[in-house]
C-alpha cells in the first residue's frame, strides 16, 4: 500500500504504476490525498496521466473546496477505473487548514474512509479467499468420494473371485 499528499500522492501513484508494471500486482492499492488534478487557475490541463495508467485499486481523499481538484473534473477522470473510489471532506481546503470545523474531525473523516477501504480490501481478499477454499475443499470431498467408489468396487471383485 503506497499514500501520498498533493503531490506526493501523484509520486505514489507513479511509483506503483511503475512496481505493478514491472513485477505485476505488487501492491494492494493507493491512497492519493489532495491530489492536484489541476493547477488552481487552469482546469484546462490535466495532471491525470497517472491515473490513466491506473492498474490497481485506488482511494482519492480530496476536500470538497480544494481548488486543485474539481469534483467533477476527478469524477470524469475515475470513469470506468472500476476499483478507484473518490471520498470528499468537507471543512478544509486542501488539507491545509480547517474552515467551519475543528482539524481534529476533518482528519477523523479522512481516518474514517482510508480504514473503511482498507477493510473493504481486506474482506473482498478475505472473500476471494474463502471461495477459493471452499472449491478447493469440494474438489478435494470430489476426488475422495471417486476413491471411495473405486476402493468399494476393487474390494467387490476381490470378494467374487474368493
Amino acid at each position: 500500500m503506497f499514500s501520498g499528499r498533493a503531490m506526493g500522492s501523484r509520486a505514489a501513484l507513479n511509483m506503483a504504476n511503475e512496481l505493478n508494471a514491472e513485477d505485476g500486482p505488487a501492491l494492494k492499492g493507493v491512497v492519493a490525498m489532495s491530489f492536484q488534478l489541476h493547477s488552481e487557475d487552469d482546469k484546462e490541463k490535466l495532471n491525470d496521466d497517472q491515473i490513466k495508467a491506473l492498474a490497481l485499486p485506488a482511494l482519492f481523499i480530496t476536500t470538497v473546496n480544494d481548488k486543485t481538484c474539481d469534483k467533477a473534473l476527478l469524477e470524469k477522470t475515475l470513469q470506468g477505473k472500476s476499483a478507484v473510489k473518490a471520498e470528499w471532506v468537507e471543512g478544509a481546503e486542501h488539507f491545509r487548514k480547517a474552515s467551519g470545523r475543528k482539524e481534529t474531525d476533518v482528519f477523523d473523516d479522512v481516518n474514517a474512509a482510508v480504514l473503511g477501504w482498507c477493510e473493504s480490501l481486506i474482506d473482498g481478499d478475505a472473500a476471494v479467499q474463502k471461495k477459493e477454499k471452499g472449491a478447493g475443499e469440494e474438489k478435494h470431498r470430489k476426488r475422495k468420494s471417486e476413491d471411495g467408489s473405486k476402493n468399494s468396487a476393487v474390494e467387490s471383485k476381490k470378494a467374487k473371485d474368493e
